[in-house]
């Protein structure tokens, strides 16, 4: 497996602030040390691209490969604990390649430990897993609980999503729901929400509706299962492409949910006057979030004149200094955005 292929994982989340006319200091500085990582890596320095990755991890928490490559590079290191421990949460935040990890030379020192089986056993759980459901200590099981469905967005996937949403939720006292998207790519753990044409019409924002509400519909129901659900208080929050799936949802069916919270998202207008009916049917909420330096900002203004054109009650907060990258107040900003649209 070359790097190159790996750091197409790695950069899920800076591919639209990359591509922004001015770089934000964050997708400046992961991009400068992946590629320190990647160079480090590819020339067999172990220990040196273990350091960049490991601040890559700070400052991206939740991504899989590059927890999976600070375990590759740990077990040519001979650390097999530390091998172990980041393997671990590769697979907690979705990676799925069993295979690759079967056919991982450098992890030939581990399977002779049960620990490898085990993580093994793991994978096939991340694979069979399409719907997560987090009810923290914090809910009130007296009383029915909101919940967020956690919309990942396009190569993402529900494990690492579900942890972004972690902390918001512990605050809250909110149930998350995170469905996988309707369709993988290439790597497993690289899910989309695309029609099945998508790539020959490469609109990303023209999102497979029909299938989306299908995967929402389950997520919500095994929530339900788990915890008492007020049917009242459901809020869609959708990341990039995740958040033209909570949009296109919410105005598709509105009497279901409370409103939406997108950050950095994609928008498929379906019109004005869809919005105007959706908001006749029940009074909706939306919060907006994008980034100044995001190349996306265009969608959420797009969706904040149509909707406001509607009657919606929406909100668009810009945030400076900013690109498709989360901020570094996101749990804040998580929380208000929830509680505003709940109007708690």
């Amino acid at each position: 497996m070359t790097l190159m292929l790996v750091a197409v994982g790695a950069s899920i989340l800076l591919t639209p602030a990359v591509a922004a006319a001015q770089k934000s200091e964050w997708a400046i500085k992961y991009e400068d040390l992946w590629g320190r990582a990647q160079e480090a890596d590819g020339a067999g320095r172990w220990a040196e691209a273990v350091r960049y990755y490991t601040e890559l991890r700070i400052i991206l928490p939740f991504e899989a490969m590059t927890c999976y490559r600070s375990a590759v590079c740990y077990a040519h290191l001979g650390r097999q604990d530390e091998a172990f421990a980041s393997l671990n949460e590769a697979v907690l935040f979705g990676w799925d390649d069993k295979e690759g990890i079967v056919a991982e030379e450098a992890f030939q020192s581990l399977r002779a430990d049960p620990r490898f089986r085990k993580i093994l056993d793991q994978v096939d759980a991340v694979r069979d897993e399409p719907i997560l459901v987090y009810v923290p200590d914090t809910v009130d099981r007296t009383k029915p609980a909101p919940l967020i469905v956690a919309l990942h967005g396009r190569g993402e996937n529900p494990h690492a999503h579900l942890s972004f949403w972690k902390d918001a939720a512990d605050r809250l006292g909110a149930v998350v729901t995170a469905p996988r998207g309707v369709r993988k790519g290439h790597i497993g753990l690289l899910n989309t929400w695309d029609k099945p044409d998508i790539e020959s019409t490469r609109d990303t924002s023209d999102i497979d509706a029909e299938a989306s509400k299908t995967v929402v519909d389950e997520a919500i129901a095994l929530a339900a299962e788990k915890c008492g659900i007020d049917e009242r208080r459901i809020v869609l929050a959708g990341y990039s492409q995740g958040g033209a799936v909570a949009l296109r949802l919410l105005v598709d069916d509105p009497h279901r949910y409370a409103g939406a919270f997108t950050m950095a998202t994609l928008y498929k207008s379906p019109g004005v006057d869809a919005w105007r009916k959706a908001n006749e049917t029940r009074k909706i909420r939306v919060r907006l979030l994008t980034g100044e330096l995001d190349r996306l900002k265009r969608h959420s203004e797009k969706a904040k004149r149509e909707l406001t054109e509607a009657g919606v009650e929406v909100t668009l907060i810009s945030m400076p200094s900013v690109g498709h990258e989360p901020p570094a107040d996101c749990v804040e900003r998580q929380v208000k955005g929830v509680r505003l649209i709940l109007n708690d």
